[in-house]
């Protein structure tokens, strides 16, 4: 697979991966993380870096669980944005709708051009010699 084509794919894959989600604040985690248990967060620390927070966990004012594997504690003053990635509905109706649109326009675009394309007509049924194809040897 060339290079080009390689990295447009990823890039369209990617579009359509994150259409359907979307990342949320979470506004209120110590009522949000015990009560949806979600599977990871992303939190934003005091120093600005940002981070990926695998089974999160609330232990008091700590929140716990594993950056890239390994286990960690931030105390939730530190936090300045925490947020979870949640299903986004109108972005993927739009995507599919889109996928629609774009997928027929090809079908009527292949359907009128090339050999054999073009409108159905031109052709009578009722003489069988309008059927038949000149022979070239």
């Amino acid at each position: 697979m060339a290079p080009l084509l390689r990295q447009r794919l990823c890039a369209v894959l990617s579009v359509l991966l994150t259409a359907c989600s979307t990342l949320r604040p979470v506004a209120a985690p110590q009522q949000f993380i015990p009560t949806a248990q979600p599977t990871r967060i992303w939190v934003t620390q005091a120093d600005n870096s940002t981070l990926m927070l695998e089974a999160p966990r609330l232990l008091g004012d700590t929140l716990v669980g594993f950056v890239g594997g390994r286990y960690q504690e931030m105390l939730l003053p530190q936090v300045r944005w925490m947020g979870v990635r949640q299903p986004a509905p109108r972005r993927t109706t739009v995507l599919v709708a889109g996928l629609v649109f774009v997928g027929a326009g090809l079908i009527a675009m292949l359907a009128s051009s090339g050999p054999g394309g073009g409108p159905m007509g031109g052709e009578d049924p009722s003489n069988p010699s309008s059927l038949l194809l000149p022979f070239r040897p």
